[in-house]
């Protein structure tokens, strides 16, 4: 071997090993300028066949990685060490934003390393990397798609931090998949999680950017909740007009595809979407939002007017003034009126709920089905709500003898006749 080659064998070895003990910045940076020429940067060393470009960056080594970039296309910027790190994956995982950018003008190799993970997963998780970020996307430098063994994505890391921007990005790329499992509970779709960590704004942005490719009727997750279920708000707060949104998507969905059986689901503790805005209110001592029940007297008119979850909850309304007449006005015309008109017909003669108000809490036997569904009185099929019939039952209906409340019309009842109490067990038993 010649003495030439020695000599560069030896100088890049020498700078390695300065790297590899961290020695002071300037004291290699000095060596890489004094021995520029003699330099190989294609060289690797060490148990893991590092470079002295991925070598640096390793160990964090700031000013001497940015002195090796300055040789760009010289300095071996697609090499790939034995963890299946490359320069620009290291430059991201770092947090190197200016690295990483300059290490994109030449090399836009993108490969995983050994956990699974590629620059774009790490760069998503750091708002800081955001340009880097919107840079690989856009020119599909990495696969945006890709799943780890831990089934980790680029998408469900983002969630998982919070980073906005980067969502917007994923989601606009059209190549990331809200609607896959999450990979720390498969029971939930990407979507569902967002709902269920009350992450409002990012559940939003995926039903609107991928709409039903998020598969946002995808079921019940471990509790028997759906994705509706978990869009009801739990409390009033800024973030309920977005709720509202949601849930207004959810029931256009199930609307479109003929999925009445979704909207009806009860969860594990009984209650059905409907059921929940009630027993909510009750529970936190809050008015209820009428936009609320709007959106699911107009999905129930329109699409499952007989519905025992539509029907057992009317009552509620037809006795609650206050929230009669809030749901009025958040009908535009009087002929929109009529869906709640006559669904309460003879609220006029229904004692107000500041006379006789509802429970604070229903009892569970309302919603685990152990109260007799109720059914219209007459077999006439209600229309679209202009066109509705004001029909009036000739008697009322009588209930089973071990029901709790008086069920015929909802029009044509007033306030809940209450016949009997619950005992331990939820056995009810007739009053003395």
């Amino acid at each position: 071997m010649s003495s030439s080659k020695k000599t560069v064998k030896d100088v890049t070895h020498s700078i390695f090993m300065k790297i590899q003990r961290e020695e002071d910045e300037r004291d290699i940076i000095d060596a890489i300028n004094k021995h520029a020429e003699n330099i190989d940067f294609d060289k690797t060393f060490g148990l893991f066949e590092d470079s002295l470009l991925t070598a640096a960056l390793n160990n964090s080594l700031g000013k001497v990685v940015a002195c090796i970039l300055k040789f760009e296309k010289r300095a071996n910027l697609g090499h790939v060490n034995k963890s299946g790190q490359t320069a620009l994956l290291l430059a991201c995982k770092h947090n190197f934003r200016n690295f990483a950018l300059k290490i994109l003008e030449y090399e836009k190799k993108c490969v995983p390393d050994e956990d699974g993970y590629t620059a774009l997963m790490y760069t998503c998780g750091n708002e800081g990397m955001i340009d880097v970020t919107e840079h690989m996307i856009k020119h599909d430098v990495c696969d945006i798609g890709h799943v780890n063994e831990s089934g980790d994505t680029a998408l469900s890391l983002t969630l998982e931090v919070g980073n906005p921007r980067a969502l917007t990005l994923l989601l606009d790329s059209g190549k990331s998949n809200p609607g896959m499992k999450d990979p720390k509970n498969p029971t939930v779709t990407l979507f569902e999680k967002t709902l269920s960590e009350e992450d409002v704004e990012s559940a939003k942005m995926i039903l609107e950017k991928t709409g039903m490719d998020c598969d946002p009727l995808n079921g019940t997750n471990e509790f028997g909740s759906t994705a509706l279920m978990l869009a009801i708000p739990r409390h009033g707060g800024d973030d309920e007009p977005d709720y509202i949104d949601i849930i207004r998507m959810l029931l256009d969905f199930a609307s479109k595809t003929k999925n009445k059986e979704y909207v009806n689901t009860r969860g594990g503790s009984g209650y059905c979407a409907f059921d929940l805005i009630f027993e909510y209110a009750a529970q936190n001592d809050e008015p209820i939002n009428p936009h609320l029940i709007k959106l699911f007297l107009d999905y129930y008119y329109k699409n499952d007017q007989n519905s025992p979850a539509f029907l057992q909850n009317i009552d509620e309304i037809c006795q609650d003034t206050v929230l009669y007449k809030a749901i009025k006005r958040v009908y535009p015309t009087k002929a929109l009126k009529k869906i709640i008109k006559n669904a309460c017909r003879n609220f006029h003669v229904a004692p107000a709920s500041l006379v006789n108000p509802p429970s604070k809490s229903k009892s569970p036997e309302i919603y685990m089905g152990k109260r007799e569904s109720a059914k219209r009185s007459t077999r006439k099929v209600l229309q679209e709500a202009e066109e509705i019939p004001i029909i009036h039952a000739t008697s009322p209906v009588s209930p089973p003898i071990d029901s709790g409340f008086f069920v015929g019309d909802p029009r044509d009842r007033g306030i809940r006749q209450r016949k009997t109490r619950r005992r331990r067990g939820g056995i009810l038993h007739k009053k003395k």
